[in-house]
């Protein structure tokens, strides 16, 4: 009999971490027979509603803990899930699969009260098994922690991104960023400033277009963008598909990226990426080949290299966007939930 999993994801039905684990715990569900979800009871109908879960779905997420099979092997999602799962554990033996998507040290200023609780997961009992996706978050892992580490395949769903007939791709680009006020490591003053910087150039030709924030986020958090950019707002994944197969660039500027889940979806929908070159695009990002990489810090060099990506002949990047395709064609979601099953099945 195969052994069960429980993923506890803890908040709203929103960004690329939640995405991932939703995602390939439906995939197990349907593949295998296998998986729970638990998640907080007042977000259960955000939840149905965002990811149009069926009652075969529905069956399989839990409210609570307590409302589990004794024996799951329990999947922690944050450093604040992976201590309530341990509180609620019997047996202090147990195995706990630690589902690592961010180095959450990195979320908050050193010496703070957030900074030590966060590594103080990665200082956790024998028990707990780091899961990551990247080589940058393994690494990362390994020199800072002493946590075994177990690396799986990143998931893309496939029925939601691919690339379109690059025919439609002729005349005006379109370049699509996430825009995060509330993330400061995703850098949303430099995100704003570079892409008012392009609507302002009379010499660039394209559609700018933002999402993942309202107009009223942005403007609580000082932020204005130039009139002639299209916030599209906050969108559920299947408008989020749509925008990004429209695009003909992706572009993420932040501090970092643990793995960067919009330029790999993007990548897989056509688009080409232009991101920042710290963290884990450049494992499946080739410079000048499947996208851009820059220095994010390095406003002026970013920009020059926008304009270049902007201006560069249609055959060009219609090139590019092919090579982009293929740097991710091995990820989907039925890949991951293979690998999450065999994990499963392997841990003591």
């Amino acid at each position: 009999m195969s052994r069960d999993v429980a993923f506890y994801l803890k908040g709203r039905p929103s960004g690329g971490g939640a995405n991932s684990v939703v995602q390939e715990f439906t995939a197990l569900v349907h593949n295998y027979g296998i998986g729970y979800l638990v998640i907080q009871p007042e977000q259960v109908t955000a939840f149905r509603i965002a990811y149009g879960w069926n009652q075969t779905i529905l069956d399989r997420v839990k409210v609570a803990l307590s409302d589990l099979p004794t024996d799951v092997l329990p999947i922690a999602t944050t450093n604040d899930s992976l201590r309530e799962i341990r509180a609620a554990l019997d047996d202090e033996s147990r195995t706990i699969l630690y589902y690592v998507q961010d180095y959450e040290p990195l979320f908050y200023s050193p010496h703070t009260d957030q900074h030590i609780t966060a590594h103080e997961s990665y200082s956790e009992p024998n028990n707990v098994v780091a899961v990551v996706k990247t080589d940058w978050l393994r690494d990362t892992l390994l020199r800072e922690t002493f946590l075994p580490v177990v690396k799986i395949r990143p998931s893309i769903d496939r029925d939601l991104y691919f690339p379109e007939p690059l025919d439609q791709q002729a005349g005006r680009p379109t370049l699509v960023a996430m825009v995060r006020p509330a993330t400061p490591r995703r850098a949303p003053a430099r995100t704003v400033a570079i892409l008012n910087r392009l609507a302002a150039d009379p010499n660039i030709r394209a559609d700018l277009v933002t999402f993942g924030c309202t107009n009223e986020d942005l403007e609580a958090n000082g932020y204005r963008l130039d009139p002639t950019i299209v916030n599209a707002g906050r969108l559920a994944p299947e408008r989020v598909s749509e925008l990004i197969r429209r695009a003909r660039f992706v572009l993420d500027v932040s501090d970092y990226q643990a793995f960067g889940r919009t330029l790999a979806e993007g990548m897989a929908s056509g688009a080409i990426p232009i991101a920042t070159r710290f963290g884990a695009p450049s494992e499946f990002i080739e410079d000048r080949l499947s996208g851009f990489l820059v220095n994010p810090s390095d406003l002026d060099g970013t920009y020059e290299t926008l304009e270049g990506a902007l201006s560069s002949p249609v055959e060009d990047l219609d090139d590019m966007s092919r090579q982009a395709v293929r740097a991710v064609a091995g990820w989907s979601v039925d890949g991951t939930a293979l690998d999450w099953f065999a994990l499963a099945q392997d841990v003591v």
